[in-house]
């Protein structure tokens, strides 16, 4: 039983400190986002095919949208739209370099 629990700990702590990289690189991310209500149906679709993690954040927002191309690009999703491949690109590129 401790060494369960011990797992488990060890486990918090990498998501713990997972997410609070992925909420740093987030934040960065938005600052030149927007949405454009052209994506706004594919970015639906991805949610639904790409994203693995519950985002609070609809695609209408701009935190939404950083959180589901970041998924999208993690998961190898296939985007169709140019200007959101041009956001996934750079949301790919701030994130490596953050």
């Amino acid at each position: 039983m401790h060494i369960a629990e011990k797992i488990l700990m060890t486990f918090f702590l990498q998501v713990q400190s997972s997410m609070t990289f992925f909420l740093q690189v987030q934040s960065s991310i938005t600052f030149f986002l927007q949405v454009r209500d052209d994506e706004l149906e594919e970015l639906d679709q991805l949610l639904d095919e790409s994203c693995a993690i519950v985002i609070k954040q609809g695609a209408e927002d701009v935190e939404g949208k950083a959180n589901i191309l970041l998924q999208t690009f993690i998961s190898s999703g296939e985007v169709r739209s140019f200007s959101l491949v041009s956001d996934l690109m750079y949301v790919a590129q701030v994130g490596a370099s953050s």
